[in-house]
């Protein structure tokens, strides 16, 4: 499986990862306007509010593959236009 098709199966099972990053981005975005932000910051706040979060023992936490940053950042500019140019892109990595 490459790493696209990984990204797509996780991304489809786990809605609310991009729902918090929205909010994180949009928030930042009203708060901040104008300015870049560096997408790796809103990915470790929402894994700091998704690992602090209480939780049963018996729940399996998420695994935030830190490789579907760059796509999450693309997801994100492409369905908001108002979070266009928020984030600085590289090249995705091939395998």
């Amino acid at each position: 499986m490459t790493e696209a098709e990984k990204f797509e199966q996780f991304h489809a099972a786990n809605p609310g990862v991009y729902n918090q990053l929205l909010s994180l981005a949009r928030d930042f975005k009203k708060r901040v306007p104008g300015q870049k932000l560096g997408f790796r910051m809103l990915w470790e706040v929402m894994r700091w509010n998704n690992f602090m979060r209480v939780r049963r023992e018996d729940e399996e936490p998420y695994k935030f593959n830190d490789h579907y940053c760059p796509r999450y950042a693309r997801l994100l500019m492409a369905e908001n236009p108002e979070l266009e140019g928020l984030f600085e892109l590289r090249a995705i990595k091939k395998p």
